[in-house]
């Protein structure tokens, strides 16, 4: 009789998903139906009529793609058996709940959808008679219908709107009211009553068009403020109530849940997060890498641990892993994990995967994407997803993160920037030009310290004296090459000079002949090519000279072209040509011969030569830098004063970078603030002081600064660089910019000459040079939590923080194994489920928790339950109104049973 029966098969899997709802569709019995062409008429074809309505009822509802439908009929539920047969034999294309629509003493309408399954207590063989026994509760002998205008009009039952909604729970029925704004709606009843069963019922139904909804939606949002009522406690729906096949589905809802009665009362539970009324499928889109479904296969791990082979559809919004200590809640997520890479710390003890590594090399995980694409892998292989990322938080991670503020600063500070939407910023692209200027500037600034530190020792090293030593010594070099020059050039007589010149003209004169001739030769060639189609054009002359001797064309002559004694004159220049050829490459090659035999003492001659001139170059350099002394102390003057520049303009980028940090942070929590609530992060600047201090205490000889030998000094504590350390505190706190820089460029110019005296003798000015314009500046993520700083937050507050920030990070599918080990439930309700329930509209979020807080009120759209039986892992899941799942849920969740309870006394519904 029914499509829904339970069963122990789980048939959704994937848990709630959006499909397409209609809850008031009339038939053949309603008084207003009209029937559409073409079918069979008369009292004799009633059945055939009947027959050819639940065929075609079927199919419009499949062809629409409109999931669920509830049979809602005036004081009958006469077309229910037959509509619930066709749907059987069509293979169950959707779902049907058998439902009546009835009329109160009040006169306000009232939809009555009962729970299809037949086990339940009052229910007879047929839906016909449960409804009939139900209508039979609320009447008294009245008919249910009386003769008007000859149709059967449906007559108001004889009890109140609490009585029909209190029989409907005793017939495990739910409750609708229906066209609310219409004659026959809740609005239309007295102020009195309204009010009392208002909370008693929360499904309103608009039946109004979409270009109606919004004004529909304000309008019953003020006449429920006005009863003193919450309309965000309140479910719209919106439903055709059709009066003929075509008007089926023509006004419909989404609906977030399993096709089943349990689904539909989730929008109960869950008003505006589980309705949507529009036109297109509310799914928010996701990243086309999220994963659609995971595979588990050869996990025989050992004889006491296995891994039931299953393949897990993942819903694309929450998924929450739930199962007892060792059930294998950690294992599913390192399994995902491992496919991706950097995901798998090596020394986490804690990794499903780090202690199964050498038993389960054959296990294998596969991962079907969004997209369709698949990714295979070994337990052990060393390949990974190279399309897409994810984000994973291992169990303790978060507590090891927290643990250091310094490093939460920084964790927290990539966390931001790795986050899409801030790459994608105008203010992430202007802080990378910052930071690529701050990394020039460094770089020119460590040149510069190279550059003085070498001029200073070039004009220490580099005296006088030295420099006349070495001109001596090639002078005297110069001398000895100079006779050689003079020995060689004996030997390279004129007379060997003019027959060298002799055979170089030669060569030039044969060389210019060989171009011509092979000049000559390529335009022979050409012209021959050319003689066939001279060839062929005779041939096309005879032809048109015959025809015109056929024709007897008078005054008409045409003779051949006469070629031949030309081609062959041609044909007798080019055996000349290339006899010639042939005789000149001999020529150039003899003459290149003799040449290079003459040329021998020259070559000597010319290497001389060209010592000569190196030692020329080498005395010349040597003068240049005795006349080039006063000049380097220029440069070196120059190099200073170019240092001191940019290392203002180093601080000034730090503080336009602050700046940037800061349009980066808003860029971060804009479209997160809803995730991120209470959350507040400002940019600062930090000096590393401690650093700056162990670098210098290093290179300097701090025993100038004691008073006694047993005295020891920190370069903090020193007096010398208290007015220096004042400075770089003002400048970091400061909001203006070049003042501040100024006043603390003056102090260390003013301290750089006593700082090299007192320098180590062990160390040079290049070393105190990289200390004192060393980068010891950084950005600093202040963060806050309702107002309170970071570092004063409890650990519970830090981790609340730090998984908001995860959850706001990014698009990527997340992963986080047990957030809630170091919450409370009061931070688990008050924080962290309304920030799941944001992220999960952005992707796809799974979460491995035993909170019933953490699981139900972020209402998760599948809960996946782990369970460790008999030495192997076995994985169910379904949507969190599945009974199978809600039982193991209420089972396995600490505080479960209290956490349904309350989620379902919310609203008033038992």
């Amino acid at each position: 009789m029914s499509t829904n029966n339970q069963s122990s098969k789980i048939l959704y899997p994937k848990g709630s998903q959006w499909r397409k709802w209609d809850l008031q569709i009339h038939t053949y019995l309603d008084p207003n139906w009209r029937w559409p062409s073409g079918y069979p008429n008369g009292n004799d074809k009633q059945e055939e009529r009947i027959k050819k309505f639940n065929s075609d009822f079927i199919k419009h509802c499949d062809n629409l793609n409109l999931n669920i439908v509830a049979i809602t009929d005036h004081n009958t539920g006469e077309a229910v058996d037959g509509l619930i047969k066709e749907n059987k034999q069509q293979s169950d294309k959707i779902t049907l709940f058998p439902g009546v629509e009835v009329v109160s003493t009040e006169g306000t309408h009232i939809l009555i959808i009962f729970n299809p399954d037949e086990k339940l207590r009052n229910r007879w063989s047929t839906w016909r008679e449960t409804i009939d026994h139900f209508l039979t509760a609320i009447f008294t002998e009245q008919p249910r219908f009386e003769q008007k205008n000859g149709r059967n009009t449906p007559c108001n039952a004889s009890v109140s709107i609490d009585a029909i909604i209190q029989k409907s729970k005793e017939f495990y029925a739910l409750t609708i009211f229906p066209h609310v704004l219409s004659d026959g709606g809740i609005f239309n009843c007295n102020s009195r009553t309204r009010k009392r069963v208002l909370k008693l019922c929360n499904i309103l139904d608009l039946a109004c068009s979409l270009a109606d909804l919004q004004n529909k939606i304000l309008e019953i949002d003020n006449k429920l403020k006005g009863q003193q009522l919450n309309p965000e406690y309140f479910s719209y729906i919106n439903t055709s109530d059709s009066r003929r096949i075509s008007d089926i589905g023509r006004r419909f809802t989404w609906i977030k849940s399993n096709p089943t009665f349990e689904g539909l009362k989730q929008i109960i539970y869950e008003p505006k997060d589980r309705v949507k009324i529009q036109e297109n499928d509310p799914e928010p889109l996701k990243g086309s890498y999220s994963i659609s479904s995971i595979k588990v296969s050869n996990a025989n791990i050992n004889k006491n641990l296995t891994i039931k082979n299953i393949k897990i559809p993942l819903n694309l919004n929450l998924a929450a892993v739930i199962g007892g200590k060792g059930s294998g809640k950690t294992a599913l997520l390192d399994l995902i994990a491992n496919c991706y890479p950097d995901k798998i710390d090596s020394s986490n003890k804690n990794s499903f995967v780090n202690r199964i590594f050498s038993e389960g090399q054959n296990l294998i995980t596969n991962i079907v994407f969004l997209n369709q694409e698949k990714f295979t892998k070994k337990l052990i292989e060393s390949k990974f997803v190279t399309g897409s990322d994810i984000e994973y938080i291992p169990q303790g991670q978060i507590e090891n993160k927290i643990g250091n503020t310094k490093e939460f600063h920084n964790f927290l500070q990539n966390l931001i920037f790795k986050s899409d939407k801030v790459e994608n910023s105008t203010a992430y692209f202007d802080y990378r030009e910052n930071e690529k200027n701050k990394k020039d500037i460094k770089d020119k600034i460590e040149k510069l310290n190279q550059e003085i530190f070498t001029i200073e020792t070039q004009t220490r090293n580099e005296n006088k004296e030295n420099i006349d030593r070495q001109l001596k010594l090639k002078e005297s070099e110069k001398i000895d090459i100079q006779e050689k020059i003079n020995s060689t050039k004996k030997l390279f007589t004129k007379e060997k000079l003019n027959e060298v010149n002799k055979f170089q003209r030669e060569l030039t004169v044969f060389k210019d002949r060989r171009d011509k001739l092979s000049n000559l030769n390529r335009l022979i060639k050409g012209t021959l090519e050319k003689f066939i189609e001279v060839e062929d054009l005779n041939k096309d002359i005879k032809i048109i000279k015959d025809l015109t001797d056929e024709l007897k064309l008078k005054n008409v002559t045409v003779r051949a072209i006469k070629y031949k004694d030309i081609k062959n004159q041609i044909e007798i220049i080019q055996k000349k040509a290339i006899q010639e050829l042939s005789t000149i490459n001999k020529n150039i090659e003899e003459s290149q011969n003799k040449i290079g035999k003459l040329q021998k003492d020259k070559k000597e001659y010319v290497v001389l030569l060209n010592k000569l001139k190196g030692i020329d170059r080498a005395i010349n350099s040597l003068k240049s830098k005795q006349e080039n002394i006063l000049e380097f102390k220029k440069s070196l003057s120059e190099k200073v004063e170019k240092r001191w520049a940019l290392y203002e303009q180093l601080l000034n980028t730090y503080l336009l970078l602050r700046k940037k940090y800061k349009e980066i942070i808003d860029v971060f929590s804009k479209d997160a603030h809803e995730i991120l609530t209470g959350v507040e992060f400002k940019s600062s600047l930090i000096f590393d002081f401690e650093n700056f201090a162990k670098i210098g205490e290093d290179i300097l000889d701090l025993r100038t600064f004691r008073e006694s030998k047993a005295q020891k000094v920190s370069l903090l504590e020193s007096e010398f660089l208290k007015d220096t350390i004042n400075a770089i505190e003002k400048l970091i706190e400061s909001k203006s910019n070049n003042p501040e820089i100024g006043k603390l460029t003056e102090i260390i110019k003013q301290k750089i000459a006593d700082l090299l005296k007192i320098k180590k003798s062990t160390r040079t000015n290049e070393h105190l040079y990289e200390w004192l314009f060393g980068d010891y500046l950084s950005l600093n993520t202040e963060t806050y939590f309702n107002g309170v700083y970071l570092e004063k937050l409890s650990l519970g507050q830090k981790c609340t923080v730090l998984l908001k920030v995860y959850l706001a990070q990014g698009e990527n599918t997340i992963f986080i194994d047990q957030p809630d080990d170091n919450l409370d439930n009061e931070f688990i309700m008050n924080e962290l489920v309304s920030a799941i329930r944001k992220a999960k509209l952005n992707r796809q979020v799974v979460i491995a928790s035993n909170n019933a807080n953490l699981v139900i009120n972020s209402d998760a759209e599948q809960i996946i339950v782990a369970e460790y039986k008999n030495g192997k892992i076995v994985y169910t899941m379904g949507a969190i109104e599945e009974p199978t799942i809600k039982k193991k849920a209420i089972h396995i969740l600490e505080g479960g049973r209290i956490a349904f309870e309350a989620r379902e006394k919310k609203y008033g519904f038992k």
